[in-house]
């Protein structure tokens, strides 16, 4: 599959085509700009693009620019990693109706896909980077009332209606398994179960807990992936630009006979 780095190195490519042309490429999305537009450079070196024949501009410099400033994003996140850790501390007091409020908000946070064109700090960037999933369930072993509130459940509830325990289970395991990859998903339910059981010993807790952590999704993939959108997007905005510039069916034609 193709990286980052070659949608840059085709990025880069395009705007270059179109510069010496004598065309002005579109204006770069928001997204874009955060990680630098392509500048020309006369100390651009020609390479050719992985698993590709074609040649394209590689001046480390100039990829760098396209490529997401991992750094910077990191420093975005700051301000809402400590909102978020404050809210998952906030669990230890919180009754049920609040908590089960609180998952909800972070699921559908989670679930949400960024468009290409928005920030790169997005809101599963912030809380995968972050502590909280890993406080907010330290929050809830503490939580006694909560805790006795979602096991004591009556033996004979109708099964059309899911109380509010039941909603707050379902909705704790969802922002679990959303920050886990797939392979791994099925670790949400032990952990909770090995978390919340107040006959868990300590060490069993910080194992679980500690799993948890290992097998997290890496929020640097996060933010690559919808780099990589943004990157594709471009170029899609970049080739239609290209079909419009006059010659450029024979010059396709040519390049199709050559190969």
């Amino acid at each position: 599959s193709r990286t980052p780095a070659d949608f840059a190195c085709a990025v880069a490519f395009m705007e270059s085509f179109l510069q010496a042309v004598g065309l002005s490429s579109s204006p770069s999305a928001p997204q874009l700009r955060q990680m630098s537009s392509f500048r020309s450079s006369k100390s651009s070196k020609w390479q050719p693009l992985s698993g590709g024949h074609s040649e394209t501009p590689r001046s480390s410099e100039d990829l760098h620019e396209l490529l997401p400033d991992l750094a910077s994003i990191a420093a975005a996140t700051e301000q809402g990693i400590l909102a978020l850790e404050e809210e998952a501390r906030s669990l230890e007091r919180a009754p049920l109706q609040e908590a089960l409020n609180l998952i909800q908000q972070w699921s559908q946070g989670l679930r949400r896909r960024p468009r290409a064109e928005e920030s790169l700090a997005s809101f599963k960037a912030k809380f995968l980077r972050s502590n909280a999933l890993e406080k907010a369930l330290e929050g809830l072993r503490k939580n006694v009332p909560l805790r006795n509130a979602v096991f004591d459940r009556p033996l004979f509830a109708s099964s059309e209606d899911s109380s509010p325990a039941e909603a707050f289970l379902a909705e704790l395991r969802s922002v679990m398994q959303l920050c886990l990859p797939r392979s791994a998903a099925q670790l949400a339910e032990p952990t909770l179960q090995v978390v919340l059981a107040e006959s868990a010993d300590p060490s069993e807790v910080t194992a679980a807990l500690t799993a948890l952590r290992a097998f997290k999704e890496d929020w640097r993939e996060v933010v690559r992936s919808q780099a990589v959108r943004g990157l594709e997007r471009r170029l899609d905005s970049l080739t239609y630009e290209l079909q419009k510039t006059p010659g450029s069916a024979a010059l396709s034609s040519a390049r199709r006979a050559s190969q």
